[in-house]
């Protein structure tokens, strides 16, 4: 059963670390998401050097975040009109509405959004290496769930 990881980061340093690691130890396949505001993108082209192997992204427009820098099957769902925004895009991996809306305030903050979809056997690996490398808000969600599974939440 899949799993979605979610992890909120305070620059693109660190989740390009993260993101370096968990595609190194194949603990994602090709289900990775990454959204930030494009004003916030202090280090221009960052995920540059691990789009060859991880995820292509484009800079689009979402109406209550503005223009973004979103990749990955989250970038499908939003232009595709699967869902018409972020929060309702991140339902669709069975977020709850409430945790939904503090990722898309954490997203308005200029944090960056990551989104490791993987096997529930390698969920904690991917959780545990979204903390080393400072995510500040972490979860777990499961569609068949009403409830995310906490890894870590900073105050």
């Amino acid at each position: 059963m899949k799993q979605a990881i979610i992890g909120s980061f305070d620059s693109d340093e660190q989740a390009t670390l993260a993101l370096k690691e968990i595609s190194f130890d194949r603990l994602a396949n090709n289900e990775i998401s990454i959204l930030k505001l494009k004003e916030a993108n202090k280090d221009d082209g960052s995920f540059k050097e691990v789009h060859g192997f991880a995820i292509q992204g484009t800079d689009f427009e979402i109406s209550e975040l503005g223009e973004t820098y979103i990749a990955g099957p989250l970038a499908d769902r939003i232009k595709n009109e699967t869902a018409q925004n972020l929060k309702a895009a991140l339902i669709t991996y069975g977020v709850t509405k409430e945790d939904a809306e503090q990722y898309q305030t954490s997203a308005k903050e200029g944090n960056t959004l990551l989104i490791i979809e993987t096997n529930s056997k390698k969920a904690s690996n991917v959780a545990n290496i979204m903390s080393q490398y400072g995510a500040k808000s972490i979860s777990k969600w499961n569609k068949n769930l009403n409830h995310g599974l906490k890894v870590y939440k900073s105050p």
